[in-house]
């Protein structure tokens, strides 16, 4: 049996993930371990709770392989150091204080951690590690593989060609010409925090018009072959210190909002939503153009789609909606926490093709909750029918079974969920969360046999409705019976639960239509703001305490904020 560990760190969400004879059977974020949001060290309890959890000793992997080349990262980031001296001296000191100190020299310390021999730790390329994310988990034997990401060593896109030989390079743009940190930019000049803040951008466009489209399309550019083209006038992502945007950006749109001030919605003054708005559609203009192009190399008619871009919900729906693509595929974890499993398949697609699995063992790799809490349910031997009564009564519950999804978001193991009508049904379940921002919007969970009484739904969409990954109009159904749940601009993020994939949840959706009219629930994440997914029961206990939640069923075991059943708060 060979196994292989696979890791991802030092920019994002880091993570380990084992694979089995090319099976994943282990992967954690090393958030869900240190309970840092977004931890990005060198994941090594991440890594040994996957080596126990897969029964390997370090010194038996057949290999240890990093998501990406430090070294040739080194070189960009001391060229780009370099091109800014001297006025970015002090951050070029930082930098390669912090590589030699830590980052350039990882072969030896995973040597040393793992007791394993120079030849059996292996580094990729970034995007690579992203694209082999995308298509080695998708259930195509074939497909075009688009990776849009903020940067990796040198490249920031990147076309393949995925087929059974394996994952071909076909095309790949270098910084400083990337659409994901153009995001970044706009998310910084907007308040948020640079790549974390993205999705706030995403959420916000859907307050908005995109009366500033022009504008945003003279910074990020479309070339004639579908490359991303960046006014290096207006954005700085060329490495250079200081924020992400020069002042120029100012002139173009107005002062930046700093971070934590109120945001500029609605009314005569909407800047902050039209400029989210503006730059959604420039995005989807140029991942369309970018997918197209993509599928033509390829000469195939699928995509797997990874990177940051991915992480934008409204991006499958506009590549289907184009018929840029005949279905497209977004891998649970996009991003950098997904590079460690993309990694690991690639190393392990050198020696062998890789074996049938389904999405679900790709994802359900994480430990079970437990039964560590001192605290005396208020019964044991219970279902989720026993959330009902609090439902009904219009409290928001949250519900933890199985082993925790190494996943970007929960779609059935750490969930929250609430009845969704009234006004105030969204805020009122993220606000439980500590996360009520007006323009965020939770997740609404529809049997999948009635998808389309809900939402206007493309064709090849239905994978990424049953993962919550996709963004789509809502019909006017759903307007009526979920009405904070669905954007001003008539958009819903939908999860389609399959009654074979999730009978727990396709029933508990039915008794809500059979009390309700409707079988419809708000869902999302169990997380609180500034937090992490509970990976344990003590965590979920402790969570659940901070929230305004109304019950928690672990497993078998109900537990109520009030003391008693269908008590809320």
């Amino acid at each position: 049996m060979a196994f292989i560990l696979g890791i991802s760190a030092h920019h994002q969400e880091s993570a380990a993930v084992v694979l089995s004879d090319g099976v994943p059977v282990a992967a954690l974020t090393e958030s869900a371990l240190t309970r840092t949001p977004m931890d990005a060290s060198l994941p090594m309890r991440a890594a040994k709770a996957c080596l126990a959890r897969a029964g390997v000793l370090g010194q038996e992997l057949d290999a240890v392989v990093f998501y990406e080349k430090p070294l040739r990262r080194f070189e960009r980031v001391m060229v780009q150091s370099l091109r800014s001296f001297p006025r970015g001296g002090r951050a070029f000191a930082r930098e390669v204080t912090q590589w030699l100190g830590d980052k350039l020299w990882l072969r030896g310390q995973l040597m040393e951690e793992f007791g394993l021999p120079q030849d059996r730790i292996r580094f990729v390329e970034h995007l690579h590690s992203h694209g082999a994310n995308g298509f080695f988990l998708s259930p195509f034997e074939e497909a075009a593989v688009l990776v849009v990401d903020d940067m990796g060593e040198w490249g920031t896109t990147a076309m393949f060609r995925g087929d059974g030989q394996g994952l071909h390079a076909l095309e790949e743009t270098h910084l400083p010409h990337s659409l994901g940190l153009a995001v970044s930019a706009f998310a910084q000049f907007l308040g948020f925090a640079p790549g974390v803040g993205d999705a706030n951008v995403q959420d916000l466009a859907s307050f908005g018009t995109p009366c500033m489209r022009d504008r945003v399309a003279s910074i990020v550019g479309l070339g004639p072959e579908a490359q991303t083209v960046i006014d290096t006038d207006i954005l700085n992502l060329g490495g250079a210190p200081g924020p992400l945007y020069r002042p120029a950006m100012e002139d173009l749109f107005g002062p930046a909002r700093q971070p934590g001030a109120p945001l500029h919605l609605e009314g005569a003054d909407s800047r902050d939503a039209d400029l989210a708005a503006s730059l959604q559609v420039v995005l989807r203009e140029h991942a369309v153009a970018l997918a197209r192009r993509a599928c033509s190399k390829a000469g195939v008619e699928r995509l797997c789609l990874a990177g940051t871009l991915a992480m934008d919900r409204s991006i499958p729906g506009a590549i289907l909606q184009a018929g840029a693509a005949s279905e497209v595929f977004v891998p649970p974890h996009p991003c950098d926490a997904g590079g460690a499993m993309g990694a690991a398949l690639l190393i392990h697609r050198e020696r062998e093709s890789i074996p049938l699995f389904n999405l679900r063992q790709a994802m359900e790799l994480g430990e079970a909750p437990g039964h560590m809490h001192a605290g005396v349910p208020l019964g044991e031997g219970r279902d989720v029918r026993d959330l009902l009564p609090y439902l009904l009564g219009g409290a928001p519950v949250a519900w933890v079974r199985g082993p925790l999804e190494f996943s970007s978001e929960s779609h059935r193991s750490r969930l929250v969920l609430a009845l969704p009508s009234g006004d105030e049904a969204n805020a009122r379940l993220l606000g439980s969360l500590q996360r009520a921002d007006i323009y965020r919007l939770a997740r609404v969970a529809i049997p999948a046999e009635f998808t389309a009484r809900f939402v206007s739904m493309p064709a090849g969409a239905e994978g990424l409705a049953g993962l919550g990954q996709i963004q789509l109009q809502a019909t006017g159904i759903l307007r009526d019976a979920a009405p904070s749940a669905v954007a001003p601009d008539g958009s819903v993020r939908v999860q389609a639960v399959d009654a074979a994939g999730d009978p727990e949840l396709h029933g508990l959706l039915h008794c809500v239509g059979e009390s309700e009219g409707q079988p419809i629930l708000l869902l999302d994440t169990f997380c609180l703001r500034d937090g992490v997914v509970p990976r344990f029961d003590d965590a979920a206990h402790e969570a659940f305490a901070r929230s305004q939640l109304a019950a928690l069923l672990i497993e078998d075991r109900l537990y109520g904020a009030g003391g008693g059943e269908g008590e809320s708060r």
